[in-house]
């Protein structure tokens, strides 16, 4: 052997594992060999290829061409979706704010009335304690009297 020849040997061992068997229906061919065949049956920009796998490979393109305006369209329909919960979000969000800031108001004025109630109890309750005070104290002063005998 040449050492050239070595070498792609050498090349094939360490690259496929080979032990130095051949099977009977194979042929061992130097890899630069191997190319130049391909490149011998590549006629300028085509390939030959058979009928039936030319088929199978426009009909399976055509399929994927499908699937992927399918998906375009998904996604088209999905982005709409998505813009339209957008705007429902943006109205939920300034509706919660007006009602926040009305609820606010309004808060405001039922603390504000609350506390009015709480004055008008408060003086409720001081001028009830005030009469009810009095009365104790005309009941004790009669009742005084009329242990001293003076009624």
């Amino acid at each position: 052997m040449t050492p050239h020849k070595e070498q792609e040997t050498a090349d094939f061992i360490e690259l496929k594992g080979w032990q130095g068997y051949t099977p009977p229906h194979m042929v061992q061919i130097p890899l630069e060999e191997y190319r130049k065949y391909i490149e011998s049956n590549i006629k300028g920009s085509t390939v030959e290829i058979a009928l039936q796998e030319y088929d199978r490979l426009k009909e399976e393109n055509l399929h994927l061409q499908e699937n992927v305006w399918n998906l375009e369209n998904r996604i088209r329909e999905l982005e709409s979706e998505l813009g339209k919960r957008e705007q429902i979000a943006d109205i939920l969000e300034r509706i919660t704010g007006a009602i926040a800031k009305d609820m606010g108001n309004v808060k405001w004025d039922i603390l504000n009335k609350v506390e009015e109630v709480k004055k008008i109890v408060t003086d409720s309750d001081t001028v009830a304690d005030r009469t009810a005070e009095r009365i104790y104290r005309k009941r004790t002063e009669i009742k005084e009297e009329a242990e001293n005998g003076r009624i």
